[in-house]
């Protein structure tokens, strides 16, 4: 899935409501929202060459 995807997921497929039942099930005490999609980042361990 791509971020656009994710975010439309969230808000118009099911998955709002399935975190915050998932937040619930674990016992925090928040509420977290999304508010902007955000692609995978360039980051990671690589070797020296």
């Amino acid at each position: 899935m791509s971020s656009q995807e994710v975010m439309g997921w969230m808000e118009y497929g099911g998955g709002r409501a399935l975190y915050e039942e998932t937040i619930k099930k674990v016992g925090f005490d928040y509420t977290g929202f999304f508010h902007m999609p955000m692609p995978a980042q360039p980051f990671g361990w690589f070797k020296k060459k």
